[in-house]
Order: C-alpha cells, then structure tokens, then sequence
C-alpha cells in the first residue's frame, strides 16, 4: 500500500497562480451549507441581542420630557406634537446610549379599541382596565401639581 505524502507537501507542489477547472463540479450540500450558516448567524444574532440586554437597559421616555432639548437622540424637528407619545431606545447599538428608538403613540393606541367598543361593544372589560389605570395616573398628576403649587407659594 503506496503511503501518501501529508496534506501540507502537496499543498508545496502546486504552482502558484494556477486556477482549477470546477466545471461540471456539483455541491450536493449547499442545502445543507446554506442551512448551517444561516443557524450560525441567528445564533450569533441571539447571543449579541441576549447579551445586550442582560448588560444595558432599554430607556422608555414621553417624548415632551426633552422637547426643547437634543440629549434623547431625537431631533426636536422629529419630535411629535403627541404629548402621549413615548420613545423606546433599546441597547442594541454601539453602545448604552445609541441604540434604535422607536416611538409609539399611547392616543393612537387606544383608538381602535374605543372605535371597535362603538361599533361592536367589544374591548369593554379592557378600556374599563384602561380607564381605571389612566385615572390613577391623572390623580398623581393632580396630586403632584397641587403639591407642588403649593410649595411653590410658601417658596415665593
């Protein structure tokens, strides 16, 4: 049985600058290539993301909390008049403070399910839960302004 020189003395035989004919050459696996490399990338997609979000916060703001100012990332030009209207910034980019913003309108939201509420009745035991929470919400604010108008005249 003819011993066959190792891998590495081949490679030292071929010329260099020479090129192989592949015609005719079929990849039975590229199925299989194209299936392990796209599960290599979601996986690594997965880590990336996991690690992002166990290391950095996701930041949650009204958008009229930086109205006249530029440190939220978003231009005041792009800012919505919507004062119900919230970012999300997710710490998916180079660092903590640059990720991808999104924004949502709470207005917006709530609006199809009272539209379909008049029209059908339906959502009812959910706007009632929305109601109730936006009430607690509107008696903090209230509480809060009070409070502070009347520190504000002992202040002056």
């Amino acid at each position: 049985m003819a011993k066959h020189a190792p891998m590495m003395a081949i490679a030292k035989r071929l010329k260099s600058g020479g090129s192989f004919d592949l015609t005719g050459w079929e990849l039975e696996t590229i199925d299989q290539i194209s299936s392990a490399l796209n599960e290599a990338i979601l996986f690594s997609a997965k880590e990336v993301l996991d690690i992002a979000s166990r290391e950095y916060d996701a930041y949650c703001w009204f958008a009229v909390e930086y109205e006249d100012e530029t440190g939220d990332g978003v231009r005041p030009a792009d800012r919505p008049t919507d004062p119900t209207t919230l970012f999300i910034r997710l710490p998916f980019g180079e660092d903590e403070y640059n990720g991808p913003i999104w924004s949502f309108s709470i207005m917006e939201n709530i609006a199809p399910i009272i539209d379909c509420f008049i029209e059908d009745g339906s959502f009812e035991a959910d706007l009632n839960k929305i109601r109730e929470a936006l009430s607690q919400i509107v008696s903090r604010i209230d509480s809060a302004l009070a409070e502070r108008n009347a520190l504000s005249k002992i202040e002056s």
